[in-house]
């Protein structure tokens, strides 16, 4: 599998956004890339701190434990 191809450039970025369940399907490639929103990585704070932003937003819009589609 080539760098340049298609289905490489995929399985990287789905290891990078933890979408593999590696203790049951093993990726050789995880040994070196990481999951970015793996608990305690820079990306899960950020998206941590997303999320609560969002639910503060909702809480004053009056819709607290819901989604608003414009937010």
């Amino acid at each position: 599998m080539s760098v340049k191809d298609e289905e490489f450039k995929t399985k990287i970025y789905d290891l990078m956004n933890g979408s593999y369940n590696l203790e049951e399907y093993p990726v050789a490639e995880s040994s070196v890339v990481k999951d970015e929103f793996a608990e305690g990585e820079y990306c899960e704070k950020l998206y941590s701190q997303m999320l609560e932003a969002y639910e503060r937003v909702c809480r004053r819009l009056g819709l607290p434990d819901t989604e608003d589609k414009d937010v």
